[in-house]
């Protein structure tokens, strides 16, 4: 009974990875009788106490021999093991026949253990787990499939949802050498689509392989955006603290995205950009990002609009050109011509002109540079109406501070107006 009481532990909440680690450190036996008990256990262990019914039935062979056919059934979840035992020492063969879990009803039930941040997931799908092994001196090895199938996952406080989860996972096990779990081929992770209310993006796929020091590797991992794709290049992930740092890799990513890191600067922008960063994450410092810089594609037109900021550019233009010294004071002043641009560049800084650009550079220097910038977004560009006085715009967004804040950073002062 104490077998049937882990199993009810392994299988039926969101760990049924771990069934052969909990059956490795109880050992695996059958009690010597034969035919068929039943009943119901509250897991109370879980907030929700789920209920659930059991049903173990032992037949008994020669020489000792001895088989256990266990059936679970609860609310969103059902489970079926079996065991041969050859002999009374323990040797012999185990087998998850097939075990179902309701990803949203056992997520219910064991989301208050989290942090807040994690209750307000919804977690939908369902997970499999099968396999079949060796036990020998009550110890069993072999391998077990994981599958997550019609799988989704949403923060609706947060404004983000992944759809079209399927996950294939199979690890292997050795109790013999003392290796826990490790894959015994790589894991692959799939998501449909990624849904924030800043950006979008489809056909995510992870290959990684956990090892036998509970690290991950990851193989690789593509996901496509903004008619791009951004690719990962393979690395270590610690699990345990949890930590990771990734170099990231953009191709024909849509300029709009990168351009939602600065809301306080651009209102709009669309073109191609391509570059690389890294990130990084760890429990102490949270999200990192590391050096990098993104360069604009010149394959196609790209354009921008500026969030309106009166000043942000006549600034540093004179309304009115002086044709006298400044000492001929009202009468210098009242014979002084209106400059021919300052109108065209007033409705540049309000948003009112779209912008063609002509280059955009992007270059993050997380340690700080000589003026003590992290990040510093270079943009020359001109009216996209021609015809007009104004030919070229010239212009940086600098950013300073950690640039994991890069939500809050807004235009700085410098700006460099040139007119041919």
């Amino acid at each position: 009974m104490f077998l049937l009481r882990r199993l009810q532990l392994l299988v039926l909440f969101a760990l049924p990875l771990d069934v052969l680690t909990l059956c490795s450190g109880a050992g695996v036996a059958l009690p010597p009788i034969t035919g068929e008990l039943s009943g119901k256990t509250t897991l109370l262990e879980l907030p929700g106490k789920p209920v659930v019914q059991w049903k173990l039935r032992i037949e008994g062979g020669s020489d000792g021999a001895r088989h256990g056919d266990v059936e679970l059934i609860g609310t969103g979840s059902q489970v079926h093991l079996k065991l041969d035992l050859t002999s009374a020492d323990g040797n012999g063969k185990w087998e998850i026949v097939e075990s179902r879990l309701d990803a949203a009803t056992w997520f219910a039930f064991i989301s208050p253990l989290f942090k807040s941040d994690m209750r307000s997931l919804v977690v939908a799908g369902n997970f499999h787990l099968t396999g079949s092994g060796s036990i020998r001196e009550g110890k069993p090895s072999g391998a077990a499939q994981l599958r997550w199938t019609e799988g989704s996952v949403s923060n609706a406080a947060q404004g983000w949802r992944l759809d079209g989860i399927t996950l294939k996972a199979d690890v292997a096990l050795d109790s013999g050498t003392g290796t826990v779990l490790r894959s015994n081929r790589p894991w692959q992770l799939n998501i449909a689509t990624i849904t924030t209310t800043r950006f979008g993006a489809r056909n995510l796929a992870i290959a990684a392989i956990l090892n036998d020091d509970r690290t991950l590797y990851l193989q690789s991992a593509k996901v496509e955006l903004a008619g791009g794709d951004v690719t990962i290049d393979a690395a270590t992930i610690e699990l345990s603290p949890a930590s990771f740092e990734f170099t990231v890799h953009v191709n024909r990513i849509g300029l709009q995205d990168l351009v939602a890191l600065v809301p306080a600067s651009l209102a709009d922008a669309r073109g191609r950009i391509d570059g690389s960063v890294t990130f990084g994450w760890s429990e102490a410092a949270g999200l990192i990002v590391g050096e990098g810089g993104f360069v604009l594609r010149q394959d196609e037109v790209a354009t921008l609009r500026l969030v309106p900021r009166p000043g942000f550019l006549t600034g540093g233009v004179p309304e009115y050109i002086p044709l006298l010294p400044k000492w001929t004071g009202p009468l210098g002043a009242a014979i002084a011509p209106r400059n021919p641009v300052y109108q065209d560049v007033h409705a540049i800084e309000l948003g009112e002109t779209e912008l063609q650009i002509k280059a955009f550079d992007f270059q993050a220097r997380p340690k700080g540079d000589e003026r003590n910038r992290t990040a510093v977004i270079q943009v020359s560009a001109r009216p996209y109406k021609k015809g007009g006085p104004v030919k070229l715009v010239m212009f940086d967004i600098n950013v300073e501070g950690p640039l994991s804040a890069l939500l809050q950073v807004g235009m700085s002062e410098e700006r460099t107006f040139v007119v041919h």
